[in-house]
Order: C-alpha cells, then sequence, then structure tokens
C-alpha cells in the first residue's frame, strides 16, 4: 500500500474538479446559450447568437464552480477518511461513485455543449478531450485501485497528473477560472 498517499492526492483533486469527473462519452447536442436581450436589441436575436468571450468564460467557470463545490462537499470528507484507513476498495468506491454520478454526467453534457467563441474554439476543444481522458485513466485507476496494484497505481496517476496539468493549460488559454485546475 506504499502509493495511497500519491493515490488520495490525485483522487482529491480529480474527485473536486466537477469538469473532470463523471461522463458517459455520449456528447450532448450542441446548442448555443440564449443571450438575454436588452430592450433596444432587435427582436431578432435569436438562441443561435455567439456567446461573447465574457458570456463563455461566465458560463462554463458556473458549471464547473457548481460542481466543484458538490464535489468538495460531497466527497472530501470520505477522501480523508479512506486515506487515514488506507482503504484501497474504499477509495475504489469513492472514485466510481463520483465517475457514475448522474449529476457529474450532466454537467459533463452541459460543458460539451457549450459553443465558444473562435478565439477559444481550440483549447476548449481540447479541454473537453482532456476531461474525457482523465474519465477513461480514472476508470482503470478503479480496476487498479481493487487489485491493489501498486505499480500500476502509480502510472495511472502519473498519467492523469498529466493530463490535468495539460487540461489547466487549455483553461488558462481561454480564461477560466473554476475549470481544469
Amino acid at each position: 500500500m506504499r502509493c495511497v498517499a500519491l493515490t488520495i492526492t490525485v483522487l482529491a483533486l480529480a474527485l473536486v474538479s466537477g469538469c473532470g469527473g463523471g461522463g458517459d462519452s455520449t456528447p450532448a447536442p450542441q446548442q448555443q446559450a440564449v443571450t438575454p436581450k436588452s430592450e433596444s436589441q432587435s427582436d431578432q436575436t435569436t438562441a443561435t447568437d455567439t456567446l461573447t468571450h465574457a458570456q463563455f468564460v461566465q458560463q462554463t467557470d458556473a458549471i464547473c464552480k457548481r460542481g466543484n463545490d458538490r464535489q468538495d462537499r460531497e466527497y472530501s470528507d470520505r477522501i480523508d477518511q479512506a486515506e487515514k484507513s488506507a482503504d484501497y476498495d474504499r477509495l475504489a468506491d469513492l472514485t466510481e461513485a463520483a465517475l457514475n454520478d448522474p449529476r457529474n454526467q450532466q454537467e459533463t453534457r452541459e460543458l460539451a455543449a457549450v459553443q465558444p467563441p473562435p478565439e477559444d474554439a481550440s483549447a476548449y476543444r481540447e479541454y473537453i478531450g482532456q476531461n474525457a481522458q482523465i474519465v477513461a485513466l480514472e476508470r482503470r485507476l478503479v480496476v487498479a485501485l481493487r487489485d491493489q496494484n501498486d505499480d500500476e497505481i502509480a502510472r495511472l496517476v502519473k498519467l492523469i497528473n498529466r493530463v490535468r496539468d495539460q487540461r489547466t493549460t487549455s483553461t488558462a488559454a481561454w480564461g477560466a477560472q473554476a475549470c481544469g485546475s
């Protein structure tokens, strides 16, 4: 059980990151946010209006913050308890619960449905792909935890950290504060 502390660190980060958890690999239909009209705007403004950069950042950060706050409330104490008891099975259960949480999956679909402005599209596509990579690696981590395979746990933790670092770079490129950390 030499890798439990390292695993806990990754799980704590992954589980409180609403933008990386969950996901069912089924992309949501693409949609635009509806921009509220002011009285001076034309009645021809529609739901297909392109988000501004500021609206895009606000929308993605709101989705991520909601997930981050919820997961912090629901998982932090349980992760701490599992860490103190060096309980691989409990860590696997917590990871699996977060990955399968319908609210996380809904947030993943909401994020996939956001249409970034053109200047943010490339970084946002990278971010969405990196989230999917993290979810796939975390699913493999669950298996390694259940098998108590320290070598595989350490390998997966390194990969997860690498992709998380890349995701942080992607979110910084569009200015997100709550996503991808």
